[in-house]
C-alpha cells in the first residue's frame, strides 16, 4: 500500500515532474526522485519510519495539491550506523491521497514501534 501510493501519487517537493519511486529495504523505506524519462536522478534516501520525530498536519493547498511533511531518521552511511534527522516533504496529486500516505505510513511507524 505504501509504495504502491507513494510511486502512484508521490512527487518532489518542488514540481509534478519529477515522481518518487518507493521501494523497502528491509524494515527501511527508500525514496528515489525519478527524471521525467523514468529514469532515477541518484540512488534516493533511505528512511527508519520505526524513528519519527513528528508528523505534521497535511498542508492542503488546493483540491489538487497537497504537502505532507515528516521529521524522521535517515541514513548517513551506507553501513547504516550514522542516522541524521531529516524533514521529508512530499508533494501529492490531491488532499485524499496525501491522507492515504500519512495514513499508512503511521500504521508503519506503529509497526515498527511494535517490534522493539
Amino acid at each position: 500500500m505504501i509504495v504502491k501510493s507513494i510511486n502512484e501519487f508521490g512527487f518532489e517537493e518542488d514540481t509534478f515532474n519529477r515522481k518518487y519511486r518507493a521501494s523497502f529495504e528491509g524494515d527501511y523505506l527508500r525514496l528515489i526522485v525519478l527524471r521525467k524519462t523514468g529514469e532515477p536522478c541518484n540512488s534516493g534516501i533511505l528512511y527508519d519510519f520505526s524513528n519519527v520525530y513528528e508528523f505534521q498536519k497535511i498542508s492542503n493547498r488546493s483540491e489538487k495539491l497537497a504537502y505532507i511533511n515528516i521529521f524522521v531518521s535517515i541514513a548517513k552511511n551506507k553501513t547504516h550506523t550514522k542516522w541524521d534527522r531529516h524533514k521529508l516533504i512530499m508533494r501529492v496529486d490531491s488532499p485524499s491521497n496525501a491522507e492515504i500516505i500519512v495514513n499508512a505510513l503511521k500504521d508503519y511507524n506503529a509497526i515498527l514501534i511494535g517490534k522493539s
